[in-house]
This record gives C-alpha cells, sequence and structure tokens, in this order.
C-alpha cells in the first residue's frame, strides 16, 4: 500500500546508509559461500596451489563484480560500505597475482634482466598503488622527495613486487595513528631505498626471514617471513641486498641495489 509520506534528507541518508550496508553484507556473504562451496582437495601438491589460487582469484573476481555491479546501478555511492567491498577485493587480486610473481621466476633459476629507470616515478607508482591499504590500516604513507635525476638499475617489475611487499609488512606492522615513511637517494655506486615504520620492534619472524636460508624459511609456513624471504632474494638476483635494522620507535628497512648512469664510464 503507497502513502504519500515525506523522506527529509537526514532519513534518505539514513535509508541509503542502510542499504549500503545491506548490499556490501550480501556481497560478502555470497563470495564466502562460493568459496565453501568450491573448495576442496585434489592430489597432487601442484594441482592443489594452481586450483586454490584459480578459486581465489575467481571468489574475488566474482565479489568485485557483485559490488560494481551494485555501485553501477546507483542504488550505492562510490563511499560506501559496498565501495570498501569492491576496493578490498581489487586489492586481494592484486595480492593474489603478485605474490607467486617473484617466486616462481627465482625458483626457475631465472636471471633477470635489469634496466635503468627513474626511482622517483617509479616510488610515486608505488605509494600510488599501496596508499589505499594504509588507509584501510589506519595509517599514513608519506612519499619523501626523490633527487629527479637518480636512476636505479633492476628489473622492474621483480623491484615492484618485492618493494610492495617490503611496504605492506610496514603498513600492516604500524599502530593506527602512525606513519610509514618512504624514501630513496644514491649512496656512492648505490640506490638506497628506505621503509620506516613504527612497529615495537624487529621480530624473530623478521629476523630469520633476512638471515635464514630461504628453503627453512618457507618449511615453517609464516606468510610474513616468506614475503620478506621472497623479497630478499629477489633482491639479491639483482646484485641487491636487503636488511634491517631498529630504531627507539619502529624500524627502517633498506633495499640497496646498483645504480645505473647514462654514461658507462660512471657505472659502478
Amino acid at each position: 500500500m503507497e502513502k504519500r509520506e515525506f523522506v527529509g534528507a537526514d532519513e534518505f541518508r539514513i535509508l541509503n546508509g542502510c542499504l549500503d550496508d545491506a548490499i556490501a553484507g550480501a556481497v560478502t556473504e555470497f563470495g564466502l559461500g562460493r568459496e565453501q562451496q568450491i573448495a576442496g582437495t585434489s592430489d597432487s601438491a601442484l594441482s592443489e596451489r594452481l586450483g586454490y589460487m584459480a578459486h581465489e582469484l575467481r571468489n574475488s573476481l566474482n565479489t568485485a563484480v557483485l559490488a560494481y555491479a551494485a555501485i553501477k546501478e546507483g542504488h550505492v555511492g562510490l563511499r560506501g560500505a559496498t565501495s570498501d567491498v569492491l576496493e578490498q577485493s581489487l586489492m586481494d587480486l592484486r595480492d593474489l597475482i603478485d605474490r607467486p610473481f617473484v617466486d616462481v621466476r627465482l625458483a626457475a633459476g631465472e636471471r633477470p634482466p635489469l634496466v635503468g629507470f627513474a626511482l622517483g616515478h617509479f616510488l610515486a607508482d608505488v605509494r600510488l598503488t599501496t596508499s589505499a591499504d594504509a588507509k584501510r590500516a589506519g595509517c599514513s604513507l608519506v612519499l619523501e622527495r626523490v633527487e629527479p635525476a637518480l636512476q636505479v638499475m633492476a628489473d622492474k617489475p621483480m623491484l615492484y613486487s618485492a618493494l610492495t611487499n617490503v611496504l605492506l609488512n610496514a603498513i600492516a606492522s604500524t599502530p593506527p595513528q602512525g606513519e610509514v615513511r618512504l624514501r630513496g637517494y644514491a649512496d656512492a655506486g648505490q640506490v638506497r631505498v628506505e621503509i620506516e615504520d613504527q612497529r615495537p620492534g624487529l621480530s624473530p619472524v623478521v629476523i630469520d626471514a633476512l638471515t635464514r636460508p630461504a628453503d627453512e624459511v618457507a618449511s615453517r609456513g609464516d606468510a610474513t617471513a616468506r614475503g620478506l624471504s621472497v623479497a630478499r632474494r629477489a633482491l639479491e638476483s639483482m646484485g641487491g641486498h636487503l636488511r634491517a635494522r631498529a630504531l627507539s620507535l619502529g624500524c627502517v628497512f633498506t633495499l640497496d641495489l646498483p645504480r645505473f648512469s647514462s654514461h658507462p664510464e660512471l657505472r659502478p
């Protein structure tokens, strides 16, 4: 039965917020239901890993599509809970694709082709793609000024994967309202990229990931340790190094890489 009742702006905002939350919850529950439905076991460890990854990719993509469809219909806005579901699904897709990238290339014994490129533009792109993670964690991500002429010698996709891995670890370890700083500078024939966070200290997990052999780290099953270990191995394959030092508040991860020079006689 229709009633022509006046709905004020505040009431409309409340209604829209309730609808937004309900749609977001439905999208999330559908994704969880799909995950439970298709979860299973396989005879081969490789098939199991590939199947798991395919399922996770399909779940995240399907959730993102549903959230996008709800936003496209105009029933919800771009700043509500449904938008958060879409953003989280896209970040999950990024992580699922990026996570095995370096590991597969290193396992194949592939030596990455090194090229020179501007470090400042590269770090700006990394900050842009990880700013949503910092926002969700409740901390700020600050990129300090980088000398425009500074160039690094590296494999760009591999460096991107390694750097974002370390940066996301710093973001996740920094308390809400904290700050993560990203900087890059030249030091003689090297380029140093530093990530400074505000974690309570260097944990044994981090120390093991940066010092123990990769197979020992992998056997422990800790995702944080594996991620940092893969980042370390990626840098070493490019002639670089990953290290960390504790501060009075937080710690600094340093990525050492060769510096690129357009003058062959000046190259390290």
